[in-house]
């Protein structure tokens, strides 16, 4: 009880500092959670979470650490224990670094000897840190206790630093956590699994006061490590399959999608430091394929191994945070007249040399990724649209065919024209691969074929106006987009 009354005491005292670093502030809800419910640990009730944070001094932020975190899910007290351990000796590294950056560069005496202070107190924690899993194992709640207090106290020396010499407290160490803080849930709340991306971002100490760019830079590499480590797998799956054709061939064009997906990556950072947002969103979307189309090769059995599912989970997930980065940046971003101007041109010009000029430009401008001036970029643009545009068709035709007031003579036709969307979704298919290797031949025959299957579906119909007008305007938009990507076949075989 009385290490329970001075943890109290300790916790209100710290609760006085307004000027509290975010890194304090987090140590302040994680030791909170250390040090005052594994004392009591047989009087938790309900959600382990709700009751932990509830005794913390800042409830929602201690929820939204705890559960950004995966592992937390239906995690025991003694297990949550060991996750905000982890959790705060990874802040607390990352604060270090960033403690040790700032030292570099800083050129005041009283700032350079606040500052060599903090890395030493940053060093103790991490220290006291250490010592807490084993104790935790060993049920030595008194001596996590008294680690995590220790661990506390060493956070607080290096806030009291500066204000011992009178010195403003350097406002990155004091405020770089909390905007990361921001900026990862806005980030991550976007991508396909926010607690992968929050569990990523948060792990990595060089994000700690990151600005967007330069986390999109180390969502870059983060994704570019991953996929190599996903490609790595595919290779050991791939040695032990030599005796099973079928599961071989998977595996030979997994291998082949993943270095698809390395290859887009690697040009991701020249993009973003060209701040070519547009482009840098196609890549990463590309690199994002990679593991879905592996994934598509396990339809029928066998199963795709966890492992490698598991992966492919990570990998399209940390490639998303490049993409949600890489639109936030593209809004954001205010090119000036004559950049509009020349992508406004670059759109005319493509659309202009097709049968459907008004409608290639609708459909184009409808996307924010098609302000971009680069030709081939803008291809890659044009391909997406037109995937996701023949889906569109496939699922309204089978929305046709579902209707009780449809015909048999309909439903024929309707049929008819599923095969040819399906033919053209299957020939788009193709053509970002070939516009990747520049086999501009190919591009021109596919972007053809998948021009022509919503053409054939419109002459299945006696007359015009025997179509539906959804499936007309369906096949309008299609058409269109299929033109452009011929539009821009052309300009890049002739450049």
């Amino acid at each position: 009880m009385q290490n329970l009354t001075q943890t109290s005491q300790l916790i209100e005292r710290k609760n006085q500092s307004h000027n509290m670093a975010f890194y304090h502030n987090l140590a302040t809800i994680l030791f909170g959670i250390l040090l005052i419910p594994l004392i009591f640990f047989t009087n938790v009730h309900g959600d382990v979470i709700d009751d932990v944070c509830a005794k913390a001094l800042r409830p929602p932020l201690c929820q939204k650490v705890l559960r950004g975190d995966p592992r937390s899910k239906n995690a025991d007290l003694k297990t949550l224990g060991s996750i905000a351990i982890d959790i705060t000796t990874k802040q607390a590294k990352s604060g270090q670094s960033l403690v040790q950056s700032l030292l570099k560069k800083a050129t005041d005496p009283k700032q350079k000897s606040a500052l060599s202070t903090c890395v030493e107190n940053y060093g103790d924690s991490i220290d006291n840190l250490g010592e807490c899993p084993g104790l935790l194992r060993s049920g030595d709640y008194g001596g996590v206790n008294i680690k995590a207090s220790a661990a506390f106290d060493d956070f607080e020396t290096c806030n009291d630093g500066f204000s011992d010499l009178s010195i403003p407290e350097p406002p990155k160490l004091k405020d770089s956590s909390s905007m990361s803080q921001g900026v990862f849930d806005d980030v991550c709340a976007k991508t396909q699994h926010p607690s992968i991306c929050l569990q990523a971002l948060r792990s990595d100490p060089r994000t700690t006061g990151a600005d967007l760019e330069t986390l999109g830079l180390i969502s870059i590499d983060i994704s570019t490590n991953e996929t190599k480590t996903a490609k790595a797998i595919v290779n050991a799956l791939l040695a032990g399959a030599r005796d099973d054709p079928r599961l071989e061939n998977r595996y030979e064009s997994c291998l082949e999608n993943y270095q698809d997906s390395i290859e887009s990556l690697e040009i991701c950072p020249d993009m973003l430091r060209m701040r070519d947002y547009a482009s840098l969103n196609i890549r990463a979307s590309a690199a994002m394929d990679g593991p879905d189309t592996c994934d598509d090769n396990f339809e029928d059995p066998p199963a795709e191994p966890a492992e490698l599912r598991d992966e492919s989970v990570k990998v399209q997930t940390l490639c998303s945070i490049v993409c949600v980065i890489s639109n936030v940046l593209l809004k954001e971003s205010h090119n000036n007249n004559m950049t509009l101007m020349e992508t406004h041109n670059l759109v005319d010009d493509v659309c202009s040399k097709t049968s459907r000029p008004i409608t290639c430009t609708q459909v184009l401008r409808s996307d924010p990724r098609s302000k971009t001036p680069d030709l081939l970029a803008l291809g890659f643009v044009a391909v997406d649209i037109a995937t996701n545009q023949a889906r569109s068709g496939k699922t309204l035709l089978e929305s046709l065919l579902k209707r009780p007031t449809t015909g048999p003579k309909l439903k024929t036709i309707y049929s008819s024209c599923l095969e040819n969307y399906g033919d053209s979704l299957d020939d788009i298919g193709n053509l970002s691969g070939f516009l990747r290797s520049k086999d501009y031949g190919s591009v021109g025959a596919y972007a053809s074929a998948a021009l022509s299957g919503p053409d054939t579906c419109d002459g299945s119909f006696s007359t015009p106006s025997d179509e539906p007008l959804p499936l007309k305007a369906a096949s309008d938009k299609l058409q269109a987009i299929c033109a452009a990507v011929l539009s821009i076949n052309n300009k890049l075989q002739g450049q």
